[in-house]
């Protein structure tokens, strides 16, 4: 008689690991939910009590995974950065030349920011997210830091391609940064001034804010 094959027994996970696992999900969770009653009600209905409640869990629970609600704001921030790094990164890749690329990323900064001007308002405009010791935090998170990663090297590009400074490559990232920051806040928030042409005033202001960013790459001021 055939002797009966053994099946190995299944490997466990251990209770630490789903124990790891359940809390993960349990925060991103909870990041959703703070997200949808931002979206929907307003920052100042964001608490950490009606996030609790609508999670199903104690406010007492919450104070697990958040100490507030600012430390909860910046997570919310760093979701959003995590979707505008995808974003960009898609429409720049396999793109043509270095300036082409340029253009088309500020081009998909401003699309995705009109698109979510909600969350324009929370990563630029809200108090609890950019003063004090939680926007510090933030700046020093994966996804802040791949906002700028993405920039830089394709501005060091640009400098090599038009025979510029690479040592100005930080300086125009920051240009690039603060034009288009400038344009979105006139867009989104300065709703009642009467624009001529607001799609006409997008497109000149991509290639406005391309050509400053070539300008400061060929052009050191302080020579």
């Amino acid at each position: 008689m055939d002797q009966l094959a053994i099946t190995p027994p299944l490997k466990r996970r251990s209770a630490r690991h789903s124990n790891q696992e359940n809390q993960k999900q349990l925060r991103e969770k909870i990041i959703q939910v703070a997200t949808t009653i931002y979206k929907r009600d307003g920052i100042e209905a964001l608490t950490m009590r009606s996030v609790a409640k609508q999670v199903g869990m104690s406010a007492m629970g919450l104070y697990y995974y958040f100490n507030d609600k600012s430390e909860l704001l910046v997570a919310l921030w760093d979701s959003i950065l995590d979707d505008l790094h995808i974003q960009v990164a898609r429409a720049i890749d396999g793109a043509g030349s270095a300036r082409e690329r340029l253009r088309l990323s500020i081009d998909a900064n401003l699309s995705y920011w009109e698109a979510h001007p909600e969350n324009f308002r929370l990563v630029y405009m809200s108090e609890q997210t950019v003063r004090g010791e939680h926007s510090q935090k933030l700046t020093m998170s994966c996804s802040y830091q791949n906002v700028i990663s993405i920039a830089l090297p394709l501005i060091e590009q640009v400098a090599i391609e038009i025979n510029g400074d690479l040592r100005q490559a930080p300086l125009a990232r920051d240009l690039r940064l603060s034009l288009m920051v400038g344009f979105l806040h006139s867009a989104l928030i300065n709703v009642r001034y009467p624009w001529i042409d607001l799609a006409k005033l997008r497109a000149h202001a991509i290639e406005s804010i391309a050509i400053a960013v070539e300008h400061c790459l060929a052009q050191n001021l302080h020579e």
